[in-house]
C-alpha cells in the first residue's frame, strides 16, 4: 500500500507540473521578450496576495485542502527513519511537492481563462474529493470511525463547497458565453464606499436582535474587506491547528493500545525482569486512578490550546482591520513608529514571510499551551490526589494557608496606603464637579513620616509583587505565543521580535498598494486607459 501511495503522488506531481505549464502558456508576457513565441510562456499567479480581494469563498475552501496535505507533510517527515541531514532535505522537497500539488487549484481560481479554469477546477476538487475518502476507508492506522469522520469532515465539507462554486462559475460562463474575463477594476467596491464614508457620517443599523449579537462578536463594516492574504493564511493555520488537536485528544488512547501491545509481548516472555515491567506497564492503564488524572487533564488542555489558537486567530483579524484602518486614516501609531527607520527591501522580504510565520506561530502557540496546561493541572490535581491517598492534604492545604498569611497582610496594609492617600493625603477637590482630587499632597509632615515606615513593609510588598510579576509575564507570554499582531519583548525591543515585524511590514505593503484613496484616484485618472490598453489583450 505504501507503493501505491508514494505512486499515486507521483502521478499527482507531474500532472500538477503539466497543469502549470499549462496555464503559464496561456498568459502572455509583457516586459521579458514579448515577441518570442508569441509572449509565450509566463509565469502564471496562483494567489493574488497583492491586492486580490476577489473569490475569497474558494480561496478559504482551497487552503483548507491545502491545510491537509501539509498536515501530513509534517507527520510524514516525523516517520521518516533517517538522519536529521536527510529529514532536512525530505521537509523542503515536501514543501515543494505541497505547493506544486494545490498550484492548479489555485490557478483555476486565479486565471482570467475562467472556463480553463472552471473545467480544471472541477476536475481537481474531484481528484481531491477522492484522495480524501480514499484516504479515510483505508485507515491504515486503525483509527476509530469518529476519528476519522471528524478528521476528514472539514475536508469534505470543503471540497463539496469548492465543487459548488466552479458548478456556478461553469454556468455563469456557459449562460453569458464569456469565456474570460478582464483585469481592469483599479478599485474594488469597498474602496470606493471607504472614500464615499469619509464625506459623510455612517451609522451601523444594528437592526434584529440576532444582528446586534453578530455586532458584539464581530462588526462588519461595507467599507473594508479581509484580503486574500489574512484569509488564505488564516484558513491553513486554523485547519492544521484543528488537525493537531485531533491528534492530540486520540494520542492517549494511542499511548494505552502501545502500553496494551507491549504487555502481552512481556507476557509471553519469560525474561528476569517481567513482573517489575508488568506492574509498571499497568500504570499507564486506566485501571490507575493517578493515569486517569493526567489522562483527563490531557483532554482539558488540549480543548483549552484550541480555544486559545482560535482566539488568536480571531483577535488577528481585528486587529489587522483596527490597525489598517488607522493607517489608512495617517495616524502615526505606536506601532508604525517603531519600524520608520526600515528599508524597502527589508518590508517587501519581512511581508512575505507573514503568512508561513502565521501558521508556524499559531501551531507552537498551540503546542507550548496545550502542554504547559497540561503540566500546569497534572501537577495541582496529580498533587492534591497523591497528598489524598497518604493523609497529607489537610496539612499540605495548612502550610500553604500559613504561608499566605504574608502576602494577606501586606495587601492589607497596601489598601491602607490607598485608603489614607484617598482622603488624608491629598487636598480637597477644587471644584464639587471634578472627578479626581487635584495632585498636591496635604499633611505632608505624616506623609513624609509613613513615606519613611512603608519603605521596609514596601521591601516585603516589593518581593511578593515581584513573584507575580513573574508569573504574570509566564502566563501572558504563555498564552500570546501565537499572536504576530502583538510583541512579546519590551518596548523599544519590538524589531527583535520578528513574528511582530512581518505582521509591521505586511502593513506597510498593504497600504502602499491598497490605500482607499489612493485607488480611488487611480481609477478616475488612469482607469479608462488601462480599460482601452488591455482591450483585446490576453495578459492582465
Amino acid at each position: 500500500m505504501a507503493d501505491l501511495s508514494v505512486i499515486l503522488d507521483f502521478c499527482r506531481l507531474i500532472i500538477s507540473l503539466l497543469l502549470i505549464v499549462l496555464f503559464a502558456c496561456l498568459e502572455k508576457r509583457k516586459s521579458v521578450r514579448p515577441d518570442l513565441l508569441y509572449g509565450r510562456p509566463s509565469v502564471p499567479i496562483p494567489v493574488r496576495f497583492l491586492d486580490g480581494y476577489k473569490d475569497r469563498k474558494m480561496y478559504c475552501a482551497a487552503s483548507c485542502s491545502l491545510g491537509y496535505l501539509a498536515m501530513d507533510l509534517l507527520t510524514l517527515t516525523g516517520r521518516v527513519d533517517a538522519i536529521p541531514a536527510v529529514k532536512a532535505f525530505v521537509l523542503l522537497f515536501g514543501m515543494f511537492f505541497v505547493a506544486a500539488v494545490y498550484a492548479p487549484l489555485l490557478l483555476s481560481i486565479t486565471t482570467r481563462h475562467t472556463l480553463i479554469g472552471s473545467i480544471v477546477g472541477l476536475c481537481y476538487t474531484l481528484g481531491s474529493f477522492g484522495v480524501h475518502m480514499m484516504e479515510a476507508i483505508e485507515n491504515d492506522f486503525g483509527y476509530s470511525p469518529a476519528f476519522i469522520l471528524f478528521y476528514f469532515l472539514p475536508a469534505f465539507v470543503c471540497d463539496v463547497l469548492l465543487f459548488l462554486l466552479f458548478i456556478k462559475r461553469l454556468y455563469t460562463n456557459i449562460k453569458t458565453k464569456q469565456f474570460t474575463t478582464k483585469f481592469t477594476d483599479v478599485v474594488s467596491t469597498h474602496q470606493v464606499r471607504y472614500v464615499e464614508f469619509l464625506f459623510k457620517n455612517y451609522k451601523i443599523d444594528y437592526g434584529t436582535s440576532f444582528g446586534r449579537l453578530h455586532w458584539l462578536i464581530y462588526k462588519c463594516r461595507p467599507d473594508f474587506k479581509y484580503p486574500i492574504n489574512i484569509v488564505f493564511a488564516s484558513t491553513i493555520a486554523t485547519t492544521i491547528v484543528y488537525l493537531v488537536f485531533l491528534w492530540f485528544i486520540y494520542l492517549p488512547s494511542y499511548f494505552q493500545e502501545l502500553i496494551r501491545r507491549y504487555i502481552d509481548i512481556v507476557q509471553s516472555s519469560n525474561h528476569t525482569f517481567r513482573a517489575v515491567e508488568l506492574q509498571f506497564s499497568s500504570l499507564f492503564l486506566d485501571d490507575n486512578p493517578l493515569f486517569l488524572i493526567f489522562k483527563y487533564d490531557w483532554y482539558v488542555a488540549s480543548v483549552i490550546g484550541l480555544l486559545v489558537a482560535s482566539f488568536h486567530i480571531y483577535m488577528l483579524l481585528l486587529r489587522y482591520r483596527k490597525n489598517i484602518l488607522k493607517l489608512y486614516k495617517g495616524e502615526n501609531s505606536q506601532l508604525i513608529n517603531e519600524f520608520r527607520k526600515s528599508s524597502p527591501i527589508e518590508v517587501v522580504a519581512w511581508s512575505l514571510k507573514f503568512k508561513g510565520y502565521l501558521i508556524a506561530y499559531t501551531l507552537w502557540g498551540y503546542l507550548i499551551c496545550t502542554v504547559v496546561v497540561w503540566l500546569i493541572l497534572s501537577i495541582i490535581i496529580g498533587g492534591c490526589y497523591v497528598l489524598n491517598e497518604i493523609d497529607l492534604l489537610a496539612d499540605a492545604i495548612e502550610t500553604v494557608a500559613q504561608y499566605l498569611i504574608l502576602p494577606v497582610i501586606t495587601w492589607v496594609l497596601f489598601l491602607l496606603q490607598k485608603l489614607l492617600t484617598r482622603f488624608f493625603f491629598l487636598q480637597p477637590k477644587i471644584n464639587p464637579d471634578d472627578q479626581y482630587r487635584p495632585l498636591n499632597i496635604d499633611n505632608r509632615r505624616c506623609f513624609e513620616f509613613l513615606g519613611y515606615y512603608w519603605i521596609f513593609n514596601n521591601l516585603i510588598v516589593g518581593f511578593i509583587s515581584s513573584i507575580l510579576r513573574i508569573i504574570k509575564s509566564f502566563s501572558i507570554s504563555l498564552f500570546m505565543i501565537g499572536c504576530l499582531e502583538r510583541p512579546l519583548l519590551l518596548r523599544g525591543f519590538e524589531q527583535y521580535d520578528r513574528g511582530f515585524f512581518s505582521y509591521v511590514s505586511m502593513l506597510y505593503l498593504d497600504v502602499a498598494h491598497n490605500h482607499p484613496i489612493l485607488r480611488v484616484f487611480i481609477s478616475h485618472i488612469w482607469g479608462p486607459k488601462i480599460e482601452e490598453k488591455q482591450t483585446g489583450t490576453i495578459n492582465p
